[in-house]
């Protein structure tokens, strides 16, 4: 448990307000996510009858939307959707333009995961222009990104850069140290994966991880172990077996930290391939066995 959490607990136990200790509930949601999905899920159905008991309509939407974003980062996709989709009408039908942004956002990544790329593409852009015009820079700063990434998946290589220079330039103008790390993480990415520019990759995910380690409050997030993974199969081509097995190692107990269990057989195949080089058959079996 980080010592955000932590802060953020001791301030909803010291809150007297019902209204004021349910919205930090629901920004501690936020944490959760990035740290503890299942907790974050527990916390959601908590706050919602919470804010059920008090008639807080927006709280309770607010609420089904935190728990629908953390199943779609467990890859409870059946549940993810129904709970989406319903707090998503809420809160355009209650006039919040900033946290229906999110919905849409978590909707995509949803759809991506479904293979249904030209759905998900929508959603982005849909999310792109609520969370403009309610101001939600956040959500704007991971949606250049994210758009980047669906234009990949449809092969439209320009496009993807396009978008992911202009989420870094949005990061850096409005000092946001998530979406830079993101944005940098987009780049690499692109280059390693799609423009076959494996030392431009590394080069871009080195900068994100240079990023993620100026700002404490970031580290352990899904960032972090995606470039931590990707570093590894890299390394892994270049039979730096070491520093592929320390790259793979930490994105693994990062993902199982966050108990994002759709992510974790990655790493363990990476560190299976590595396992198996070194001759440790026995531990590349594990593995193996672990990720299906």
């Amino acid at each position: 448990m980080t010592d955000k959490i932590r802060e953020a607990e001791q301030k909803i136990a010291d809150e007297t307000d019902v209204v004021r200790k349910m919205n930090l509930t629901i920004e501690l949601i936020s944490l959760y996510y990035y740290h503890d999905r299942v907790r974050g899920v527990s916390v959601a159905d908590e706050t919602f009858k919470l804010a059920q008991k008090i008639g807080h309509e927006v709280g309770m939407a607010r609420a089904i939307l935190s728990k629908g974003n953390c199943n779609v980062a467990l890859g409870n996709y059946r549940e993810a959707l129904e709970q989406l989709a319903f707090a998503q009408s809420e809160l355009h039908r209650l006039g919040e333009k900033k946290f229906e942004s999110t919905a849409f956002l978590n909707m995509s990544k949803m759809r991506e995961a479904m293979g249904d790329f030209q759905t998900a593409l929508e959603y982005k852009y849909e999310s792109l222009k609520l969370a403009k015009e309610s101001g939600h820079i956040p959500v704007q700063s991971i949606n250049l990104a994210n758009i980047s990434l669906a234009h990949c998946k449809l092969n439209n290589i320009d496009k993807a850069l396009e978008f992911a220079h202009e989420s870094l330039n949005f990061a850096k103008e409005h000092k946001d140290d998530l979406g830079w790390a993101n944005a940098l993480v987009q780049l690499g990415l692109i280059h390693i994966h799609y423009v076959k520019d494996a030392k431009q990759g590394l080069q871009y995910l080195n900068e994100a991880l240079a990023k993620i380690d100026e700002n404490p409050v970031i580290r352990d997030h899904w960032s972090l172990a995606t470039i931590r993974e990707n570093q590894a199969l890299e390394y892994y081509k270049l039979q730096r077996y070491e520093d592929a097995l320390q790259a793979a190692e930490e994105s693994l107990a990062i993902y199982q930290k966050m108990g994002d269990g759709h992510r974790q057989p990655n790493p363990l195949l990476i560190l299976s391939l590595i396992y198996s080089e070194q001759r440790r058959f026995d531990e590349s079996l594990q593995c193996l066995q672990q990720g299906e």
